[in-house]
């Protein structure tokens, strides 16, 4: 009797289809191609995002999918840096707070939004400068980092152009004690 089950079972086996070996590779590829070439790697190069990002701290951002949506307020973004020759690099990382169109203004150590206060849980202390209104055209945003009083940032340069960004940051990865979700 044992022997007619394995002879019954071998007859009724269907033969492996010739491409279901490839699926692993094909989403090792996949992935590698959406690693490589829908992010990019990037370095935090000063204080200015703390205490949420760390001078040195490496992150990867989107740079094809996040240019597509456009930036969110609150989102971190990698943008141009406007005045290349500082000390900061070619590139800055810094948290969009104001779209196109609004008015953003700093008075009392809180930043405003066409005239009302934006709640900020990431930012390091009040602010301790002043910014007049200023109105964003269609395509301007206002970035800022979270070290509000020891960065380099729209305060300084005035209004990004949507031209200008680089891609989302979305994940901090090294040091790996630091990883998180952005």
């Amino acid at each position: 009797m044992q022997q007619k089950r394995s002879r019954r079972s071998r007859r009724h086996r269907r033969p492996m289809p010739p491409w279901l070996p490839l699926i692993p590779t094909v989403l090792l590829a996949a992935g590698v191609g959406l690693y490589y070439g829908a992010t990019d790697g990037f370095y935090v190069p000063s204080e200015s995002m703390e205490p949420t990002l760390q001078k040195g701290d490496q992150f990867r951002a989107e740079v094809w999918h996040s240019l597509q949506k456009g930036p969110k307020r609150g989102q971190i973004w990698v943008l141009h840096n406007p005045r290349p020759l500082d000390d900061n690099g070619p590139y800055l990382v810094k948290r969009v707070v104001g779209l196109p169109g609004e008015k953003i203004a700093v008075a009392k150590g809180k930043l405003l939004i066409d005239g009302k206060p934006l709640e900020e849980t990431y930012v390091r202390e009040p602010i301790k400068y002043t910014i007049s209104p200023v109105k964003l055209g269609p395509d301007d945003y206002w970035l800022l980092g979270d070290n509000r009083n020891n960065s380099q940032d729209s305060h300084t340069w005035g209004p990004a152009k949507r031209s200008g960004l680089m891609g989302r940051a979305f994940v901090l990865y090294w040091p790996f004690e630091h990883f998180k979700w952005l």
